[in-house]
């Protein structure tokens, strides 16, 4: 081989581990400062002093993408009554936003449409699920029919219905008698 080519090869080398050691040291996260962490803390809090029938935990800033680190104005807690949904609390500019309502009322979401859909098809059984768990409303403790007026979305829900001997036509049943 010629001198040029092994010389060329190390300068290959070398510009390839230069390269791998920008992209892996230049992008660290950042953690959370703690000043940060205690003004999450402080976030989930309000949570508690806001829906008072429930009790919330801190568990730490929501995970930010591939190399962003933690999103500083994210809180991630955990509900003593909704143990398995992650709740979680955002800043925005000084206003406050949470998933915990939708997640409160999901079931009363599901509840709700199954009882249009059987009504309105005649269904022997309609199965329903709510799928807009990460929509945000105020930390506001507010009832049912508020969430169903200003919050509720009715594009992501997945709705299945079964009638006994029978089968839905499109004369008969259209997409029109729902709305």
């Amino acid at each position: 081989e010629s001198k040029d080519m092994n010389t060329f090869r190390k300068a290959a080398v070398i510009g390839m581990v230069v390269c791998m050691c920008a992209t892996l040291f230049t992008g660290c996260p950042r953690p959370l400062t703690n000043k940060e962490r205690d003004e999450q803390i402080s976030w989930v809090e309000e949570l508690n002093d806001t829906f008072k029938k429930d009790k919330f935990e801190y568990i730490g800033a929501q995970a930010g993408g591939y190399m962003e680190g933690p999103e500083k104005d994210i809180a991630v807690a955990k509900s003593k009554k909704y143990p398995d949904q992650e709740i979680w609390i955002m800043n925005r500019d000084g206003k406050f936003q949470t998933n915990y309502n939708t997640v409160r009322y999901t079931e009363d979401m599901e509840e709700y449409i199954r009882e249009i859909f059987e009504e309105r098809f005649y269904c022997d059984s309609c199965e329903v699920e709510y799928l807009a768990r990460e929509t945000a409303t105020p930390v506001e403790n507010m009832d049912f029919d508020k969430y169903l007026r200003k919050y509720a979305h009715f594009n992501r829900v997945k709705v299945i219905m079964y009638q006994k001997n029978s089968a839905f036509t499109w004369e008969d049943q259209t997409v029109n008698e729902l709305i």
